[in-house]
């Protein structure tokens, strides 16, 4: 008898482990091994792919428009460049769009700079008229079928005058042939 008692602490402490471990492989065949966790872990990883990718296809797509429009503008400036105005009929056209808009042109210059592929006419206007028409006469000078750039626009005002002084530079590029 005094044998089985001895060895009942043994038995007791060796039972406790032995449930123990038994509890901790449950543990971890339900938390970790089981198949609706992961399942849940593969759905997440595969939705994150899957919005990823979705990204990478908006932006994909969105590159697409823009380099169709970027594409569009380029052939619209070639035809520009490819049929220049020559610098009579410009100042023709800039006269005639100041007469359009009731602006009177005050004084004009000109600078030109040519290089082998190149020629770039700087124009200077100073113009007068009311607020609006001034407006509405840059307008038109963006319509001009030839490359034209306005550079600057300065506007000078008197205090009790309705009309607005402009002093507007611009730079005509044409194709050097």
């Amino acid at each position: 008898m005094f044998s089985i008692m001895s060895r009942l602490p043994a038995f007791y402490i060796f039972g406790v482990i032995w449930v123990s471990l038994l509890g901790l492989l449950l543990y971890i065949v339900i938390n970790i091994w089981h198949p609706a966790k992961t399942s849940n872990q593969a759905l997440k990883f595969e939705t994150g792919n899957l919005r990823e990718e979705t990204i990478h296809i908006i932006g994909l797509n969105e590159f697409s428009k823009n380099y169709s429009s970027l594409k569009q503008e380029l052939k619209v400036y070639k035809t520009r460049l490819d049929a220049p105005l020559s610098e009579s009929s410009l100042t023709e056209r800039l006269y005639q769009i100041a007469s359009e808009n009731s602006v009177t042109v005050l004084s004009e210059s000109n600078k030109k700079k040519r290089n082998k592929t190149l020629g770039v006419t700087m124009k200077s206007l100073l113009l007068e008229g009311k607020y609006t028409d001034i407006r509405k006469y840059i307008y038109n000078l963006n319509k001009i079928k030839s490359m034209v750039f306005i550079k600057r626009i300065e506007l000078k005002n008197k205090k009790k005058s309705k009309k607005v002084k402009a002093a507007i530079q611009i730079s005509v590029y044409t194709a050097s042939k």
